[in-house]
C-alpha cells in the first residue's frame, strides 16, 4: 500500500451485496425495497455501523441465510474503513469505480485492442503511458521533451 493512500470500497458493489442479501432474506417486495433504500441512504449519509446493526437486527432468517448474513457482516466489517462514503464525498473523492472503468476503456482499451495489433509487455507499457499523456491533454510535454532531447 502507498503511504497516505485512501482505499474506498466501491459503493455500488457494497450496495449490490446488500441487495442480493435482501432478495433472499425479505420476501415482501415493498418491505425489501424500503429496507434497501433506507440502508443504501445510511451507507451514503451516515456510517456503515448503522447498516451493520440493521442487518444484525433483521428478523430471524432461514438457517442457510444465517450463513449469508454472517458473510455479509464479515464483508462489511472487514471493509468498514473503506465505506466512509460521506467523508470521501466531502473530500471530493469518487465512491464508485465507474469513472476509473470508463477511463480504462476510453484511454487504454480503445487504443490497445484495435484489430490486428500485438504488443510486447514493454511496448504495451510504453504506448499506454503515451496514451495517458495524450488523453490528459499533456502532449505538449512529450513534444517539449523530444525537442530538448534532439
Amino acid at each position: 500500500m502507498y503511504p497516505n493512500s485512501i482505499q474506498i470500497l466501491d459503493y455500488f458493489h457494497a450496495k449490490e451485496h446488500l441487495c442480493d442479501f435482501a432478495k433472499e432474506s425479505i420476501r415482501d417486495e415493498n418491505h425489501r425495497k424500503a429496507w434497501v433504500k433506507l440502508l443504501s441512504t445510511a451507507l451514503l449519509e451516515q456510517q456503515p455501523e448503522v447498516v451493520i446493526q440493521a442487518i444484525r437486527e433483521l428478523a430471524p432468517l432461514a438457517k442457510n441465510m444465517e450463513t449469508k448474513r454472517e458473510q455479509l457482516l464479515n464483508y462489511y466489517g472487514e471493509n468498514i474503513n473503506r465505506m466512509r462514503y460521506s467523508e470521501f464525498k466531502k473530500k471530493g473523492l469518487f465512491i464508485g469505480s465507474g469513472a476509473i472503468e470508463l477511463a480504462h476503456k476510453s484511454v487504454l482499451q480503445e487504443r490497445m485492442k484495435r484489430s490486428g495489433q500485438h504488443w510486447s509487455l514493454d511496448g504495451l507499457q510504453q504506448i499506454a503511458q503515451l496514451r495517458v499523456v495524450y488523453k490528459s491533454k499533456r502532449w505538449h510535454k512529450i513534444e517539449n521533451f523530444a525537442k530538448n532531447a534532439a
